[in-house]
């Protein structure tokens, strides 16, 4: 059935899962370049009263490295700090209008794009892709070299 050695495969994959994150990395928002702040942004929205550490733990990035790009994101508008109301120490962040606006308008145009790049394939194919994107998440999240 496969033709190419495995690791001839593995670094294809490996090249066109780095271009899909450069290209995402690559969005802007009118004259604001959001880079990985994308991410930032869709834990934001995603996860209720987040704090610092969920970013730092789902992006696996050192806590200067995130408290950096949050910042930027502040100093754009997208995202906005609030002290908890029931522990002071906490600082919950949270997306700003203008915030939601862009998360939702780069969600929708990614998603735009991946509709418009399957529409070749099977349902069979796409799930089994999924299933093979799945299956390199799960072992590289036992596997990190880094940090």
């Amino acid at each position: 059935m496969i033709t190419m050695p495995e690791e001839e495969i593995a670094n294809r994959l490996l090249a066109e899962l780095l271009n899909l994150t450069r290209h995402i990395a690559n969005v802007s928002n009118e004259d604001t370049k959001i880079g990985s702040g994308i991410f930032i942004l869709n834990i934001i929205d995603s996860v209720h009263n987040c704090i610092m550490k969920n970013i730092v733990e789902t992006l696996n990035l050192l806590a200067s490295t995130a408290t950096r790009q949050v910042d930027i994101l502040v100093n754009h508008g997208f995202i906005k700090r609030n002290v908890s109301k029931t522990d002071r120490r906490k600082v919950i962040l949270t997306l700003t209008e203008k915030g939601k606006q862009v998360n939702k308008r780069l969600k929708n145009h990614l998603n735009s794009v991946i509709v418009d790049s399957l529409k070749t394939y099977s349902k069979d194919e796409i799930m089994l892709a999924i299933d093979v994107f799945n299956a390199i998440v799960e072992s590289s999240e036992s596997n990190l070299p880094l940090k």
